[in-house]
């Protein structure tokens, strides 16, 4: 067996992992809170992997790492970024849920027009937010196609990868809603987690 079906057989297993523990923890969409905020019953453990989850996969896909091999020690403000980041969540992240669950708030919008009284500020934020979120998104899509078409030694092209597994996860974002996103991120947080241990690890050893 080459090493391009082995990596591609870990791909698929991976997908179907993931779909497998979004559909166990998944919970009926019936209602705009459990869409929006998966019904205000996130615990610190999905809530904390899913934020690395999708944080890791992020830095990897946007080449933070790379930056550190051509720019030397100034890519390092990443570890500053990441930590002031994580204080910021620590601090703001009870009384938003303080104010989502009095007041029913269920977008970021929703908080914008609590705090401004104003609904043209909270579609116009909303836009902002759109705009601002787009290049990032656009890069992460396009940088998913060149990584499955590195890890599978170019058996499959960038165009299959980026449609096939931008379709999965635009899928079962879209049923599933956040608890879907959030689960998403757990399975992929604690996978890269682990993964990511070993592998330096490895790096360490044979340096």
């Amino acid at each position: 067996m080459n090493k391009a079906i082995i990596a591609i057989l870990l791909i698929v297993a991976f997908f179907a992992v993931n779909a497998i523990i979004i559909k166990l923890l998944g919970k009926k969409q019936d209602s705009l809170e459990e869409y929006g905020v998966g019904g205000r019953s996130f615990g610190w453990l999905l809530n904390a992997f899913a934020y690395i989850g999708g944080w890791y996969t992020g830095t990897t896909y946007t080449g933070w790492f790379s930056n550190s091999s051509t720019i030397g020690v100034f890519a390092q403000y990443v570890l500053i970024y990441s930590i002031t980041s994580l204080f910021i969540m620590f601090f703001m992240a009870r009384p938003v849920w303080v104010l989502g669950k009095v007041y029913g708030l269920e977008t970021q919008g929703d908080l914008i027009e609590l705090r401004y009284g104003s609904r043209v500020f909270k579609f116009v934020f909303a836009v902002l937010t759109f705009l601002f979120w787009s290049p990032w998104l656009i890069l992460e899509i396009k940088s998913i196609g060149y990584v499955v078409q590195a890890a599978t030694y170019q058996s499959i092209g960038f165009n299959i990868g980026l449609i096939v597994v931008s379709v999965f996860v635009i899928g079962y974002c879209f049923l599933g809603g956040s608890r879907a996103s959030a689960v998403g991120g757990l399975v992929q947080g604690i996978t890269f987690t682990i993964v990511g241990v070993i592998a330096v690890y490895w790096l360490i050893v044979k340096t």
